[in-house]
C-alpha cells in the first residue's frame, strides 16, 4: 500500500473509531469471552482511550506523508548531534573514572611544539597515520579560535594522543635533557586525558576518521609503555570501527584523492598493529589479507594536500620519509597472504614460500641504494627490512600461533636454529646510536627465543651450542618482565618450561651442575618473573658473537644446511606444535609434567 493510501486509512480510523468493547477476560483462559473470534471487530479488543491517544500522537501524519518527496528530505524530527548522542553516562572503554575528573594537562605553546616535534621525528616517520601539515593546522586552529567547530572534540582527542605518544617514545633521561620534568607523572596524566577525551567524544557511538586516528595512536603508545594485553584487546575495537567506516572497502568515487589516501594510510596502520599485537600474544591476526585492499601511494606529506590530484607517474624506490611505512605495509601483506594460504599439501607450502620470496625481492629493491653514508632513518629501514625478511622465514616454518590440524610442515635444508639465534643476537646487541630515536619500536622477541629453545630440546647437545645457549639466556632475562601479562603466564610459562628443559639437557651433557644457582622447580621460576635478572646464568660472562655479519644479507641465513641430525631426540616440529598448544592455555604447575 502506498504512503498516500495509508494516510487515508489512518484518517478513516481517526474519524470513525470503533466502539469500545465490554469484553470480560475469563479467569482460566485469559482471553475475551467471545464465541466467535473470526467475527470480532478491532473495537472489541481496543479501548476508546487508545483512539484518542492515537489521534493526538499522529495528528498531521497524512500531510507529512503527502509532502514527502524523497527519503533524504527533512522529516521534521530533531536529529541528535554526536555530542548529544549517548547523553548521560559516557561509555568508557578504558579504566573507570568519575565524572568530576575533568582536568586535562594544559601545556604551553612551547611544550606543545616540543611534543609535536618528538612525535614527528620518532613516530610519524615510521607510521604515517596522519598528514602532518593538516594536523598541525587543525591543532593551531583549535587553540586560536574561540568558536568550537563540530570536529573540535575529535581534534582535541587527537592532539592529546600525539602528546601521550611523544612521552612514550622518550626515556626519562631524554625528558630531563629536554626540560620535561617528572616524565612518568606526565605520562600517566596524558594517558588518562587521552582516554577521557576519546570517550567523551563518543568514539564508540559516533566514530569518525579523526577519532579513530587518535585511538590508533593511543594503542601504539599503550603498547610501547605497558607490557599488558590491553592494547591487544582494544585493537579489536579499532578494527570494528574501521570496518564500520568501511576503511579498505570504500568506492574511490565516493572520496576525494586526499581522503582516499588518508583512509588507506589509517587502515594499513591498523593492519600493521594487528600483526604486531597478534605476535605479542601468540594469537592469529584478525584482519585477513584480502581485507586490506590497495596500499596508499608512497607520497611524502609535502607531495599532496586536500586539493591533491593524483598523477600516473611510477613509484620510485628511492628512500624517503614514507619508505619505512610502505615497507611495513608490504611486510604485513606478505605475512597475512603467506599465512592465509591453505597449507594442507605441498603446493600450499610452495605458494607460501613464493610469497616470502616476493617480499625478499621487494626489500632488496627498496634498500639497494642505501649505503653507509645514508641518513639514519634510511639505514634503520634497511636494518629493519633485513630482520623482517629473515623473521618471515622463521614464521613460515614455525608459525607464532597454534597450527591448524593437518597443516603440511615440510622439512627443508634451512637451519631454523641458526636463523632464530641470529635474530636474538641482533636484539641483544647494542644498536648503532643513530637508531636511538626509534629504540621504542621493539617488542620482546619471545617467538625467536621459543624457537631456539625448542630446537635445543630437539638436538643432541654439542659444544657449539654453548654460544647459542648464552644468547638464549640473555634474551630470556630481558624478556622475563616485558612479555605481555608475563605474571599470568599464559605466554611466558611455556617458555619457562622450555628453558628448564634446555637447562636439564645441558646439565646432562656437562655431567656437572651448571654455573650459578638453578631454580628448584618451574613454579619457583615463574614466581621470579618480573624481578629475575640472572635466574639462568650464561656459561661465561657476556654474550659471545656468533658470526653476525657486518653487512647484513638475508642469504647468510637461508643457505646454511643443517649440520645436526634430529633423529636421536625429539622431532623439532612436534616440539613446536606441543609448545604452541600450551600458549594461552590455562594449566597448573601442580600437574604431573614429563620433562623429556
Amino acid at each position: 500500500m502506498s504512503f498516500s493510501g495509508r494516510g487515508f486509512l489512518v484518517d478513516g480510523l481517526l474519524q470513525n473509531p470503533p466502539a469500545a468493547s465490554n469484553a470480560v477476560l475469563t479467569p482460566d483462559a485469559g482471553m475475551p469471552a467471545a464465541s466467535n473470534h473470526s467475527t470480532a471487530k478491532v473495537g472489541e479488543l481496543v479501548a476508546a482511550e487508545f483512539w484518542s491517544e492515537l489521534s493526538e500522537q499522529v495528528g498531521g501524519l497524512r500531510e507529512i506523508l503527502e509532502s514527502s518527496s524523497g527519503e533524504d528530505e527533512d522529516t521534521g524530527l530533531e536529529t541528535p548531534s554526536p555530542e548529544d548522542a549517548g547523553d548521560g553516562d559516557v561509555p568508557f572503554i578504558f579504566t573507570p573514572y568519575h565524572s568530576g575528573e575533568t582536568s586535562n594537562p594544559s601545556p604551553t605553546k612551547e611544550t606543545r611544539t616540543l611534543f609535536q616535534r618528538i612525535y614527528h621525528e620518532r613516530v610519524d616517520c615510521l607510521y604515517k597515520i596522519l598528514h602532518w601539515p593538516t594536523v598541525i593546522q587543525s591543532i593551531e586552529s583549535l587553540h586560536s579560535s574561540t568558536i568550537k567547530s563540530p570536529n573540535s572534540q575529535s581534534v582535541a582527542a587527537l592532539e592529546l594522543s600525539i602528546y601521550f605518544m611523544a612521552l612514550c617514545v622518550i626515556t626519562d633521561d631524554e625528558a630531563s635533557f629536554l626540560g620535561i620534568n617528572n616524565r612518568r607523572a606526565l605520562l600517566k596524566s596524558y594517558l588518562r586525558a587521552t582516554e577521557r577525551a576519546i570517550s567523551e567524544a563518543n568514539f564508540l557511538q559516533c566514530p569518525n576518521m579523526t577519532l579513530l586516528q587518535a585511538f590508533v595512536i593511543y594503542l601504539f603508545g599503550h603498547r610501547t609503555c605497558n607490557s599488558t594485553a590491553i592494547s591487544w584487546t582494544l585493537l579489536a575495537i579499532a578494527i570494528r570501527v574501521a570496518m564500520a567506516l568501511r576503511l579498505g572497502q570504500e568506492d574511490p568515487q565516493d572520496f576525494s584523492p586526499f581522503q582516499l589516501q588518508m583512509r588507506r594510510r589509517l587502515w594499513c596502520c591498523i593492519a600493521i598493529q594487528d600483526i604486531y599485537y597478534s605476535l605479542d600474544r601468540g594469537t592469529p591476526p584478525m584482519v585477513r589479507w584480502e581485507d586490506i585492499g590497495p596500499s596508499p601511494l608512497a607520497l611524502k606529506d609535502d607531495e599532496f594536500s586536500p586539493s591533491f590530484v593524483p598523477t600516473s607517474s611510477p613509484a620510485s624506490y628511492g628512500h624517503s620519509e614514507v619508505t619505512f611505512f610502505i615497507m611495513a605495509i608490504e611486510a604485513t601483506k606478505c605475512n597475512k597472504r603467506m599465512m592465509g594460504i591453505p597449507c594442507k599439501t605441498e603446493s600450499g607450502w610452495l605458494k607460501r614460500q613464493e610469497a616470502a620470496q616476493e617480499f625478499k625481492q621487494y626489500m632488496e629493491r627498496i634498500c639497494a641504494d642505501i649505503g653507509e653514508d645514508a641518513p639514519p632513518l634510511a639505514k634503520f629501514t634497511k636494518y629493519a627490512s633485513v630482520s623482517i625478511a629473515v623473521g618471515m622465514q622463521m614464521v613460515l616454518r614455525r608459525p607464532p600461533y597454534k597450527l591448524g590440524l593437518g597443516d603440511f610442515q615440510p622439512v627443508d635444508d634451512v637451519d631454523i636454529l641458526e636463523i632464530a639465534t641470529k635474530l636474538l643476537q641482533g636484539e641483544v646487541q647494542i644498536k648503532s646510536p643513530e637508531f636511538a630515536p626509534w629504540k621504542w619500536k621493539s617488542w620482546p622477541p619471545w617467538h625467536a627465543l621459543a624457537v631456539v629453545l625448542a630446537e635445543l630440546c630437539s638436538r643432541p647437545w654439542v659444544d657449539d651450542f654453548d654460544g647459542v645457549y648464552a644468547v638464549a639466556v640473555k634474551t630470556f632475562n630481558i624478556c622475563a618482565g616485558n612479555i605481555a601479562d608475563s605474571s599470568s603466564g599464559k605466554l611466558w610459562k611455556p617458555i619457562a618450561r622450555l628453558m628448564r628443559r634446555v637447562q636439564r639437557r645441558r646439565e646432562s651433557f656437562l655431567s656437572t651442575p651448571s654455573s650459578g644457582p638453578l631454580p628448584q622447580s618451574i613454579d619457583n621460576c615463574v614466581k621470579k618473573i618480573g624481578t629475575m635478572q640472572a635466574t639462568f646464568p650464561p656459561p661465561s660472562d657476556g654474550v659471545p658473537v656468533i658470526d653476525w655479519p657486518t653487512e647484513l644479507n638475508i642469504e647468510d641465513f637461508l643457505t646454511i644446511e643443517q649440520s645436526q641430525t634430529t633423529t636421536e631426540y625429539e622431532d623439532p616440529q612436534l616440539n613446536w606444535f606441543n609448545f604452541m598448544q600450551e600458549v594461552n592455555f590455562e594449566f597448573s604447575f601442580e600437574d604431573n609434567i614429563t620433562w623429556g
